[in-house]
């Protein structure tokens, strides 16, 4: 008993530990999604004009230099704003991210109350977002990108280049100008037909646009893209890392919460026990009370 009493502030100690840790991930969960909420509305409700300016300065600004150009970038984003392909997406980041806050304000109540009820829904779906996420890591990391469908999509999008100027083309440009790489598994990928985003010195904006020389096969980079994103994809030195740097971080901050939650949802059904076991007791310690005074002192005589 002497020993229980002593442990008692320890484990007090620990449980709120894990609760204003998991209330301070909660936090950083719940700021993110904010904030991808906020720029998804924006883009949804007042058009492209924020959300490229953003995009735009962090990323010349990481390169220090115009990897991408602001205008490009608003004109794009508005063509793809207004395909019904794009528009479901950004519909669906809306609802995710508010089914997102409301899970995280249940898992809140439920580390601020203790409840065992609350916290065990939110672990469990803490838990399914952790395995999805693990999956998805697995598959980027593990896998090396090999995959048949994918290669397909971007040899068909690469094939499509010339045609039309929509959001791929401006991811191509962009991921060979930051990884200096030109064709997905090879150059011959664009059939001697380079864009400007393959040669050594190509930077886009109204400066290069002026004095923009043809891209020819002396010119290009020799690496492939696809060995350039293997190579630097934990490398924060590049947006690609980047990228794949903070995929792993949020796939960590799912898991530690998962954990955190899981423990906390352990010690909440303890406590819960202990609080049906007191009143057990109490409710014990009563009827044998009365079954006492019935046999000492009827209830004739009480009266």
């Amino acid at each position: 008993i002497h020993f229980y009493k002593r442990l008692l502030p320890t484990m007090k100690s620990c449980t709120n530990l894990i609760r204003y840790s998991l209330l301070l991930f909660i936090f950083i969960s719940c700021m993110a999604a904010l904030v991808v909420l906020g720029l998804d509305l924006d883009l949804l409700l007042n058009g492209p004009d924020y959300l490229s300016k953003v995009i735009t300065n962090i990323v010349n600004r990481f390169h220090q230099g115009e990897i991408v150009n602001e205008e490009q970038l608003k004109d794009v984003l508005l063509d793809a704003r207004q395909s019904l392909w794009v528009h479901i997406p950004m519909v669906m980041v809306v609802v995710l991210s508010i089914m997102l806050l409301l899970l995280n304000c249940l898992g809140c109540a439920g580390a601020c109350l203790l409840s065992y009820s609350l916290l065990s829904g939110f672990t469990m779906f803490m838990f399914v977002s952790f395995v999805l996420y693990a999956c998805l890591a697995l598959w980027i990391f593990a896998n090396n990108m090999e995959d048949s469908v994918m290669d397909s999509f971007v040899t068909e999008k690469i094939s499509q280049y010339s045609q039309s100027e929509g959001i791929f083309n401006l991811v191509i440009d962009t991921v060979q100008r930051d990884l200096q790489c030109c064709g997905f598994k090879s150059s011959a990928d664009w059939a001697g037909s380079f864009p400007s985003s393959c040669c050594l010195d190509s930077c886009a904006g109204e400066e290069c646009l002026e004095v923009e020389q043809e891209c020819v096969l002396e010119n290009i980079h020799s690496s492939s893209c696809l060995e350039m994103i293997r190579s630097n994809l934990l490398q924060p030195d590049s947006m690609v890392g980047l990228i794949g740097v903070t995929f792993l971080v949020v796939v960590a901050v799912v898991g530690v919460t998962t954990a955190l939650s899981f423990c906390l949802c352990l010690t909440a059904r303890s406590h819960r026990g202990k609080k049906w076991s007191l009143r057990n007791n109490n409710n014990e310690n009563e009827s044998v009370a009365d079954s006492y005074l019935e046999l000492t002192q009827p209830k004739f005589l009480r009266k």
